[in-house]
């Protein structure tokens, strides 16, 4: 397969909800979800691509990844394996100075990191007589130069006006997670051998520019 790289620069906050339930807390997703970027492809080309249209966005012969954050030094990032733990109350976490930019990156301590699929029979070497509590990595993400990262996230809260009297409507105060502008993301789209050249810089084409994603936060 071919694959090609595009990459997201937020210019306002985007919310990519974790559920389409209406009900409810919302909560956002800290990445942009390949199907966001298929549906705005195909929203520019279905009718142009005509018969390939189900090739290219319904048959797998186009993949949309997610996309997922850079790291301060611009790499691309992945999500934390869930496999990943640390002894509860350790720090697995440590500063790595950068001297070119004069700001400290927090990385992962490997020291501080095991890997329960790779223990079967073992166990957590004990301190001060007691057995310590393995504890999950549930969020964020890693670079290649082990580098963590997290995305920015902010919520906001709102109110239903009455039509009726220009004020805020009883019991209709809610709120929205989105994800924060000025953050950027890294998205891979990859091609079948059997996807031709024209199709590909068309997808390629529809992806440039200012795209409006996600949810509408008037909504």
């Amino acid at each position: 397969m071919k694959h090609v790289y595009l990459k997201i620069d937020l210019e306002e906050p985007v919310i990519f909800s974790e559920s389409a339930a209406s009900l409810g807390g919302h909560r956002s997703l800290d990445y942009i979800p390949g199907a966001t970027l298929l549906g705005f492809s195909a929203s520019q080309l279905y009718a142009d691509l005509g018969t390939q249209s189900f090739d290219v966005f319904h048959a797998g012969k186009v993949h949309f990844s997610n996309a997922y954050p850079l790291s301060p030094d611009q790499t691309l990032c992945y999500p934390i394996p869930f496999a990943w733990f640390y002894a509860k109350g350790a720090d697995y976490k440590k500063n790595r100075e950068d001297k070119e930019n004069k700001e400290d990156k927090t990385q992962l301590n490997v020291n501080a990191i095991f890997n329960l699929m790779n223990m079967e029979g073992q166990s957590l070497p004990e301190k001060k007589g007691k057995k310590p509590q393995p504890k999950q990595l549930r969020s964020g993400y890693i670079s290649n130069q082990l580098d963590l990262v997290t995305t920015n996230l902010s919520l906001r809260m709102k109110t239903a006006i009455d039509p009726n009297t220009a004020r805020a409507a009883n019991s209709q105060l809610f709120g929205y997670q989105s994800l924060e502008a000025n953050q950027s993301f890294i998205a891979r789209i990859s091609f079948a051998k059997d996807v031709d050249n024209e199709i590909q810089t068309k997808i390629k084409k529809s992806l440039q520019g200012s795209l409006f994603l996600g949810r509408s936060r008037s909504a």
